[in-house]
């Protein structure tokens, strides 16, 4: 008996090393082993048009050229509709409404199961970004992604969250998917083995920050919370690893005024392979969270789940997604969300408290 045919599409570099990247090629190499899985996702700058992922799923990876944001979405979506028509797909699973209004619709002439795996506020992630300065703001742009991601959640067969939050949050919004499930982050464990950390008497606390410089990141917090911690006495150094470009720049000059560049190792960009040894290394995980709108919609940050399966204690922001993640303070500290000074004390706390 043929497999089922069944597409995952994915605005990302896929695999890649973002965590919507990470996150689409595990969900797509899961369903590999009960379907024929094909794979649409933005081009990587340094990998194929066309491969296969693990030898497992048919990856197609498209070029979207365009001076702006609005230009290469709809590149992409001209993608996706040609891939919709040219395949007989029974399932089709997308990552966010850039290309879910696309699926959508697609059902009328190709009838197929819709599944929106939402891991991402979309829309809040593109109002951060306009915010921040990293995108031009765009109103009308801002309000199609609202409109889009509003129909994706209605229409689809089936909707998959990263938290409870995010269930509340469209509970809250008058949104009733007619399927809901909620699957957090996740990641292979024996990818990560448990090393025995011990510390020498006098060694330093190890802290490491992994993630990209995205604006809804916090990373403003890191510098200021490593110098406060040293000025409170703690021996602490902090690894910063994913981040590239201006934010890394910036970071790197705030620890050079704050007198703290000598305790901060920086890695720049890291494959998935290089992670699970740099948290080996490592004694705690920054998480820094802000509360803002798209954190506060109910995330699963991948970092957090990473420094977890390493046996890592967490230092993250006391949003709600938090507690879902860390409980109250079983698997980590929660701290005030934007304030250094909380996250000082906790890695002073740690410093010192080595059975804790």
């Amino acid at each position: 008996m043929a497999q089922a045919q069944a597409l995952l599409i994915a605005y990302a570099c896929v695999p890649g090393q973002s965590g919507p990247g990470q996150r689409a090629a595990r969900r797509a190499l899961a369903l590999a082993g009960s379907t024929d899985m094909d794979i649409l996702s933005a081009r990587c700058h340094d990998r194929p048009h066309i491969e296969k992922l693990n030898g497992k799923a048919r990856l197609l990876r498209v070029s979207m050229r365009g001076d702006t944001l609005g230009a290469r979405l709809g590149a992409f979506q001209r993608a996706v509709r040609r891939q919709l028509a040219g395949g007989d797909y029974q399932l089709v699973v997308f990552s966010d409404p850039y290309s879910g209004v696309e699926v959508l619709d697609a059902r009328a002439s190709h009838p197929h199961k819709a599944v929106f795996d939402a891991a991402q506020p979309a829309w809040l992630e593109l109002l951060s970004r306009m915010e921040s300065g990293s995108e031009p703001r765009d109103e009308a742009l801002l309000e199609e992604m609202r409109t889009r991601e509003a129909r994706c959640y209605a229409e689809s067969d089936a909707v998959v969250l990263p938290t409870e939050s995010a269930k509340l949050r469209l509970s809250l919004l008058g949104v009733t998917p007619r399927l809901v499930r909620v699957a957090p982050s996740a990641v292979e464990l024996a990818r990560f083995p448990l090393p025995a950390r011990v510390r020498a008497p006098g060694a330093a606390l190890r802290a490491v920050y992994l993630g990209s410089g995205s604006p809804w990141q916090g990373l403003d917090v890191l510098v200021p919370a490593l110098a406060r911690a040293v000025q409170l006495g703690a021996n602490v150094r902090l690894s910063v690893a994913g981040v590239i470009g201006a934010r890394l720049r910036q970071l790197v000059d705030d620890a050079v005024l704050a007198n703290v560049a000598d305790r901060v190792d920086v890695h720049g960009e890291i494959s998935p392979d290089e992670v699970p040894p740099l948290l080996a290394a490592s004694d705690v995980g920054l998480c820094p969270l802000p509360a803002i709108a798209r954190n506060e919609a109910g995330v699963s940050p991948q970092k957090v789940v990473e420094y977890l399966a390493s046996g890592l204690p967490v230092i993250m922001s006391d949003l709600t997604c938090a507690r879902e993640h860390l409980g109250d303070g079983d698997a980590g500290l929660l701290v005030a969300a934007g304030d250094p000074e909380s996250f000082a004390r906790a890695v002073v706390r740690l410093a010192h408290d080595e059975e804790l």
